[in-house]
């Protein structure tokens, strides 16, 4: 089988802009289980009844549900047909506006925002910049994050 090519950064370049969109239906086991995991007994992520008396119609999703679940993999989604060879992550950020509740559909729009190159003790670093939106079934936009991936 034949190496997949490995872009250059003219190539990537020219990518930039490119979107995806996806669908996401959160639904309360996603929610539990990521609770679980982590270790976070709060109540808002786990009992209904505890989360309607603080004004939400069911359990919402942590905070750091977005970033596990959701946000940390906009370049996942380019991966596939974006052969950059070598990289690590170079870090991100979220913001936060609207908790999401168990139920809500969330439209995440991943877009390849930029990639810059600075020079290095060792030569050119490239970091492909990346972000994505969140907008639910209201039309509202609950979060935004913003990731990069240093090519090496």
């Amino acid at each position: 089988m034949p190496e997949e090519k490995i872009l250059t950064f003219e190539e990537i370049k020219q990518r930039a802009g490119e979107e995806i969109e996806e669908t996401l239906e959160v639904d309360k086991s996603m929610i539990r289980n990521f609770a679980q995991g982590i270790g976070d007994e709060n109540p808002l992520w786990t009992d209904e009844e505890y989360a309607r008396s603080k004004g939400y119609n069911t359990i919402i999703a942590p905070p750091g549900f977005f970033q596990a679940a959701v946000m940390s993999s906009a370049f996942t989604r380019f991966r596939p047909t974006m052969n950059i060879g070598r990289g690590v992550d170079a870090g991100g950020e979220w913001e936060i506006y609207e908790p999401v509740e168990a139920g809500d559909v969330l439209t995440n729009t991943f877009k390849f925002a930029d990639v810059v190159q600075e020079e290095g003790k060792k030569g050119m670093k490239t970091f492909l910049k990346f972000e994505t939106t969140h907008v639910n079934q209201q039309g509202k936009t609950v979060a935004r994050s913003r990731s990069q991936i240093l090519k090496f």
